[in-house]
């Protein structure tokens, strides 16, 4: 059996300090100051609890949520509503430069899914050095490995602790980030054409 792995191209080119400051500025948020969120608002996504242990963090520490609405969003994003509305950012679909301003400006990424079927933004994340916390169940932890932090999705209070450990524990991101280069390396384009190739030659015996 040949595994071939999704295809995460590097972004064309990342920003400078003062543009990625001016990027996020015209989106009102502060570079280094904020977890990101980005996804389908729907209940695999994990939204409700993921407010729920964002309540926890403390200020300033805001969160911005970058995708569209799915099904049962309403009912996943309640808390918005109420003691978070000052502390959340919610955005639809936004153009690839700006989501690569978000990536590059971003403290944390917070993907908690409950079901993936490989999940891509945590592995886009590690290409701006952006760690990110995920599900330790699914397709994630394999797919991420030891450059992310892992966290059963279903214990909000956990999930609350490994968001603050992310934002505020420079050892702990140190550490993660120094495992991207090897996981980044299985979703690049030589590695993807050499595994297509190989079940090419063995077809061809």
């Amino acid at each position: 059996m040949v595994n071939v792995h999704q295809l995460v191209p590097p972004p064309p080119s990342t920003l400078t300090e003062p543009e990625l400051r001016r990027t996020l500025r015209t989106l009102g948020i502060e570079p280094g100051r904020y977890g990101l969120f980005v996804g389908a608002v729907e209940p695999k996504k994990n939204i409700g609890r993921l407010l729920s242990a964002f309540m926890r963090v403390p200020e300033p520490w805001k969160l911005v949520m970058v995708g569209p609405d799915g099904w049962q969003s309403a009912r996943e994003l309640e808390l918005i509503n109420g003691p978070l509305r000052h502390r959340v950012v919610r955005m639809g679909y936004v153009p690839r430069s700006e989501l690569t301003a978000l990536m590059q400006g971003a403290r944390a990424l917070f993907f908690p899914s409950l079901l993936e079927g490989f999940g891509l933004p945590p592995v886009e994340a590690m290409h701006f050095s952006c760690p990110a916390l995920i599900s330790n169940q699914g397709s994630l932890p394999e797919v991420c490995g030891e450059a992310s932090l892992q966290c059963d999705p279903y214990d909000v209070g956990k999930l609350s602790a490994s968001m603050l450990d992310l934002l505020e524990n420079d050892t702990l991101r140190t550490g993660l980030q120094q495992h991207m280069p090897e996981v980044l390396s299985r979703y690049a384009s030589d590695v993807q054409s050499q595994a297509v190739s190989e079940i090419y030659r063995r077809v061809a015996r």
